[in-house]
């Protein structure tokens, strides 16, 4: 079963590359000749600076909503106010339905 949403590491999409099986255009993605994925760039949170517990940790936000809400990306970090979060940068790969 593919999902309908999963976050994927700058990291993986480029070892992706280098795979025959997966296609990307512009903002999608093909894995396999299976549905195309849009791309939208996100950040998943790591760790909370300083330590302490949160509930985006583990979370995946598009970065366009991390700014919305207020928060400055920063690299591999982003600040809400005075709170500072540790980030993976990726995408949100969203699965596209495809035309009957």
């Amino acid at each position: 079963m593919v999902p309908e949403r999963l976050f994927v590491p700058q990291s993986t999409l480029e070892a992706w590359l280098d795979r025959a099986d997966v296609r990307i255009e512009g903002q999608r993605v093909w894995l396999g000749g299976s549905v195309p994925f849009r791309l939208e760039a996100a950040v998943r949170f790591t760790a909370a600076i300083p330590e302490g517990p949160s509930r985006l940790l583990g979370r995946a936000m598009y970065e366009t909503r991390v700014t919305e809400l207020g928060g400055e990306l920063l690299g591999d970090s982003v600040l809400f106010q005075d709170v500072g979060f540790s980030v993976e940068n990726g995408y949100i790969a969203t699965r596209e339905e495809l035309a009957p």
